[in-house]
C-alpha cells in the first residue's frame, strides 16, 4: 500500500495540489477525503472538500483505531482524521497531514505501507489563511521533522520503518510552475518518489 501524504505550513496549496493529482490521474492518485469538525464554509461539498463530522462522533472513531491519520491537537481548535477503512489497495493514496497527523499516519498505517512524504516550504512572505502565524508553524513543523529525520543529509528516516518512507521537499514557489501542468506534476511526482 502507497500514501503520499502532504504536508506544509497552512494556505500553502497541499489540497489543492492533492485535487490535482486526483483529478488529472485518476488511474494513479487516490486522494483520501479527511474528517474535520470545523464548519463547513460556504462553498464546501461535504464527502468531497472534508467529511464534516462532530467532536464526539469523530473520537469514538479515533477510540476505535479506525482512523490512520488522527490530529486533535494542533494550531487551531478543530479536529480532523482519516478513515482506514478508506484507503486503496490498487492506487497511491494522497492525504494531506500537519505534522500531528503524519506521525500518526506512520503510527496507524497497515503493516508495509509505504509512505511518501511531500514537504512544500514556503517562504516567510507568504500569505497564510485563517491569521495563522507562518513562523510558529513553519518553526514547529521544523523542529518536529529534526526529531524523526537525520538533517545530515537527505532526511533520511532515524525509525525502525524507514525503508518504507520517503521524505522530499518541495518550495512552494516551483511548485506553482508545475502544478498545473498535469504532465509535468506527474513527472514530478513520479520520478522523485520512484512511484507509478
Amino acid at each position: 500500500m502507497k500514501i503520499l501524504e502532504l504536508i506544509g505550513a497552512s494556505g500553502c496549496g497541499k489540497t489543492t495540489l492533492a485535487k490535482k493529482l486526483e483529478k488529472n490521474n485518476p488511474e494513479s492518485f487516490y486522494r483520501i477525503v479527511e474528517y474535520s469538525t470545523r464548519d463547513k464554509r460556504e462553498n464546501e461539498i461535504d464527502g468531497f472538500d472534508y467529511k464534516f463530522i462532530d467532536k464526539p462522533s469523530l473520537l469514538v472513531k479515533r477510540t476505535n483505531s479506525e482512523l490512520l491519520e488522527s490530529v486533535v491537537d494542533q494550531f487551531f481548535p478543530e479536529m480532523y482524521g482519516a478513515d482506514i477503512a478508506d484507503l486503496s489497495e490498487d492506487k497511491t493514496n494522497v492525504l494531506v497531514v500537519s505534522i500531528e497527523g503524519l506521525l500518526s499516519t506512520i503510527a496507524n498505517a497497515p503493516p508495509l505501507t509505504e509512505h511518501y512524504i511531500l514537504n512544500i516550504i514556503v517562504d516567510d512572505d507568504e500569505t497564510q489563511r485563517e491569521g495563522r502565524n507562518i513562523s510558529i508553524e513553519k518553526n514547529y513543523n521544523n523542529s518536529v521533522l529534526r526529531t524523526l529525520f537525520d538533517t545530515s543529509s537527505t532526511l533520511t528516516l532515524t525509525s525502525p520503518s524507514s525503508d518504507n518512507i520517503v521524505y522530499k521537499e518541495i518550495n512552494l514557489s516551483k511548485l506553482k510552475k508545475i502544478r498545473n501542468n498535469p504532465t509535468k506534476l506527474k513527472k514530478y511526482i513520479t520520478e522523485t518518489f520512484g512511484i507509478v
